[in-house]
Parts: structure tokens; sequence; C-alpha cells
């Protein structure tokens, strides 16, 4: 069981602080007040009212029935025992995501800008570099920088161990719609696919399972 849920940011830009003191945490509230950035206050507001919502209508908790706490490397996930149930949260640009999930999941979505070659040169597997320095289109050049991005973002998010592991240490092969995953010669055990969610956004979700997927609007 996976589903993807997404919602604008631009729709909410109305909405005040205090809207969303029901669906988030206390402490939550309390740490996003020193943020005077009005986006940045949102999007950690409406995140977190994603994912309640989400754990809500899918398995029926309260937060009264579970704790989100973070791992070592600061992926968060909830503390319940005796329920498979895990979650993955993601932001760029207009758009929060969040993955649903019975099996452990990472995703994560990258609005196109210009290609930073020098960060793709520095962090990114050789092959990578290689690929995304011969392209000559341009066009073609930011949707491969960012989806190179996007995926190791989503597999990094996946394990749990944040950038404990570096970017160069595996390498995203793109073959069509079908993404592999190598270490050395090694194919990793993991399914990697693309969220089309807009064409000016790169988007992957990251599981070790290839069970199938829903994408849905997700609205307050």
């Amino acid at each position: 069981m996976l589903h993807i849920y997404y919602l604008k940011l631009s729709d909410y830009q109305s909405y005040p602080d205090e809207y969303f003191i029901p669906y988030v945490s206390n402490n939550t509230y309390k740490n996003v007040q020193q943020f005077h950035n009005i986006k940045v206050r949102q999007t950690k507001l409406l995140g977190e009212t994603l994912t309640r919502r989400l754990i809500a209508q899918t398995w029926g908790l309260s937060s009264k029935d579970y704790q989100i706490k973070k791992g070592e490397h600061g992926k968060p996930y909830l503390n319940i025992h005796g329920l498979s149930a895990h979650f993955n949260i993601s932001h760029s640009g207009d758009y929060i995501l969040c993955a649903i999930s019975d099996q452990k999941v990472g995703i994560d979505i990258e609005q196109w800008s210009l290609p930073r070659l020098n960060v793709a040169k520095r962090f990114f597997h050789p092959h990578e570099f290689e690929i995304i320095d011969k392209t000559t289109d341009q066009k073609l050049k930011q949707k491969l920088f960012f989806n190179y991005w996007s995926v190791k973002e989503s597999y990094l998010k996946y394990t749990g161990k944040g950038l404990s592991n570096q970017l160069s240490s595996f390498e995203v092969c793109f073959d069509g719609d079908i993404v592999t995953l190598k270490r050395g010669h090694s194919s990793l055990s993991v399914t990697v696919s693309e969220c089309p969610i807009d064409s000016n956004y790169s988007s992957y979700v990251c599981r070790q399972l290839p069970d199938s997927f829903s994408i849905s609007h997700f609205k307050l």
C-alpha cells in the first residue's frame, strides 16, 4: 500500500497561523513563531497538518495515539507499537508531498532552476556528471540534473541515513521510465518511481517492493 498526496502552498496563503492550531503539536506551533518568513512558517504548519490528517485518514489514529519522532539522522517516524505505518514528506517551491505506506518509504520533490554543474561535479557519481555535462540541450540538462538529485534524495530518505551516505556512493541509471540504483557493479534492491506532479518539478519515491501507487491532490 502506497499513497502519495500533495498540496499547494499558494492555496493557503490567506490562512492565519492560528488556523493550524488544532492540527499541529504545541511544540511545532511555538517553534514556527520564531520564523519571520511567512512561507517558512506556512510550510512547516502545512507539512505537519497534511501528515497528521493523512495518518488519521489512513490508520484511524488521533494525535493521542502516537508520537512523531526523528531517527538518528533526522528522518521522522511514527512511534507506535504493532502497526506497520510509515510516512515521508518533502517540499519545494509551491508543493508539499507526503507518502503514506505500510513499508519504509522516501519521497522527494525538487523545483527546477538552473542546473548547478559545480554541485554535480563535486557530489554526484562521475558517470552522472559526465552525462549531464555532455548534454547540450539546456532543458534536458536541467531535467537530468534535478531528476538525479530527486532520486538520490528519495533513496537517502528511504534509508533514513540522510547525507551520512555520500551522493556519489551510488549511481542512478535511467532507462526510459525504469530507474535503477547501483553501487559498484551491484544493483540496490529498491524500487524507485517517478511521481508526475508538475512539469517544472522532479519528484521520485523510493521503497523496497514494486507496488503500484496513487497520487492525489489533498485539500484541507
